[in-house]
């Protein structure tokens, strides 16, 4: 009898341990919406595709730092930072202001429409963006056309991608970008990258 109270105890323990965490995640996770939304409705992107890649790419924490110098929640390289900081016309810009959370939500945001822009004529631009946010442009154009060069679907152009990282990259904001796109936290339709690839 004691051996089965404390399986119910631990039992119970383990999942009052597991809804504190999902609880704690869901707070950090909603503290930019107001910033997401901003930046969805200044760049036209769906609010819940930048949401999942703030999620992959950072985990909501905005002082993280990557290891080619990418920062803040949408880990923007500093390249990248001073062509958004061009673009939007800020007259002082230095790559620590990215990890303000507002700042690199705009620029990673810019960044992504941009991204986005160049793939309207695919039947879903979602993964080629995504693909080029990760790895690049000059390799998303390789993984685009198969050996033939004609252009590639979605579906295609996600099996062709030839590294796994940034494969394993696309899938997984794919996955996560359907299941806040099914919650609909937001509540309004932005009308880009409203087609979801499912992930293999």
């Amino acid at each position: 009898m004691g051996f089965l109270i404390r399986i119910v105890a631990c039992s119970l323990a383990a999942f009052l341990i597991a809804v504190y965490i999902h609880q704690q995640e869901s707070h950090q996770a909603s503290l930019y919406d107001e910033w997401i939304l901003e930046a969805a409705r200044q760049w036209n992107v769906d609010p819940h595709l930048i949401k999942s890649v703030i999620w992959r790419e950072s985990e909501f924490n905005p002082r993280k730092v990557g290891k080619a110098s990418e920062r803040g929640l949408m880990q923007v390289t500093p390249v990248a930072g001073r062509e958004y900081a061009e673009a939007a016309g800020l007259a002082r810009f230095s790559e620590q202001n990215l990890s303000d959370p507002r700042m690199g939500i705009m620029a990673g945001t810019w960044y992504l429409s941009r991204a986005l822009a160049r793939w309207e004529d695919r039947d879903n631009p979602v993964p080629f963006a995504l693909a080029e946010y990760n790895a690049g442009r000059s390799r998303a154009l390789r993984w685009a056309t198969d050996p033939a060069g004609k252009k590639t679907t979605s579906g295609e152009f996600i099996e062709s991608i030839s590294y796994p990282s940034t494969k394993a990259y696309v899938q997984t904001i794919l996955e996560r970008y359907e299941q806040y796109r099914a919650e609909n936290h937001f509540g309004i339709a932005i009308p880009r990258a409203a087609t979801v690839v499912p992930a293999r």
